[in-house]
């Protein structure tokens, strides 16, 4: 997307390589691209009673050593559940396959660890139906950070850490409207290179933003301090506010993206890239 009220900034040379290793800006920062391991970014969201939350979150974390174990088997990595006080639930998944039903299907066949996880959660869910069941997807429709295939295609398996474990595993949500989704997501495409880089200096890492037909997005990202921190740091970025000015328009309330999030909290942290910090209750 163009901006037509900027001047063109000249880049101040630093290297934000050294920040995130492999990272550089890139044309294209759309989604739908495979991690640098050939796995599928997948997103999907479900929603719990709320007189269950409690004892959803400790069924979930029960199970979180056989689950784990059960991922590096499949060949599929950091299983991420976060949720709100009202029982809305979404989670995060790399799979080695290229669909979300296909990814259930293979765990609930052939990983008894994860088909007594998703038996045992089961009457915690709205309408009493197991979570692969209740799930629904989310498109992908933006990344960044130093994750694409494309760009470190032959790195050596000891150097494929695509996170620092020191991080933290963030969530957030938004609405936009639905009659400009289309054309929201499509200028997502091409952000701004100034913003990318604001982006990466201000430690949003391995940023995926995914979003459904009826204008519900979420957000997730690897950080080292708290959302409202990450924030805080972009809110000091003078691209930044162009960039919120420009996409203002497509929420639903016509305010700004970074004052119309909200943060959700995290169920369940499987991250098996070097085991993913987690501030899980």
């Amino acid at each position: 997307m163009a901006d037509p009220g900027r001047n063109s900034t000249k880049r101040d040379g630093s290297d934000l390589s050294a920040v995130e290793p492999g990272w550089k800006v890139v044309d294209f920062t759309g989604g739908g691209g495979f991690t640098h391991a050939g796995l599928t970014r997948l997103c999907f969201d479900f929603n719990v009673r709320t007189d269950a939350i409690d004892d959803y979150v400790r069924t979930c974390n029960a199970m979180e050593k056989a689950c784990r174990a059960a991922l590096q088997r499949r060949g599929m990595r950091n299983l991420f559940l976060f949720h709100r006080s009202d029982g809305y639930a979404v989670g995060y998944l790399e799979s080695a396959l290229q669909t979300l039903e296909a990814t259930w299907v293979l765990l609930r066949n052939e990983e008894p660890a994860v088909r007594a996880w998703l038996d045992s959660t089961q009457g915690y869910i709205v309408g009493t139906t197991p979570i692969d069941k209740a799930a629904k997807c989310l498109s992908h429709y933006f990344y960044l950070g130093a994750d694409r295939v494309l760009e470190q295609p032959s790195l050596p398996q000891d150097k494929k850490r695509r996170t620092d474990p020191t991080r933290n595993r963030i969530c957030f949500f938004l609405r936009f409207a639905t009659d400009d989704l289309k054309q929201y997501t499509k200028d997502h495409e091409n952000v701004w290179p100034e913003m990318q880089e604001a982006l990466q200096r201000c430690g949003w890492w391995n940023y995926s933003l995914f979003c459904h037909d009826n204008g519900i997005a979420l957000g997730w990202f690897d950080a080292e301090d708290s959302l409202q921190d990450c924030c805080a740091r972009m809110g000091k970025e003078p691209v930044n506010s162009r960039w919120q000015e420009a996409m203002k328009k497509y929420t639903a309330e016509n305010v700004r993206p970074d004052e119309a999030m909200g943060e959700l909290i995290p169920t369940f942290v499987v991250g098996n890239d070097d085991n993913l910090a987690s501030r899980c209750p």
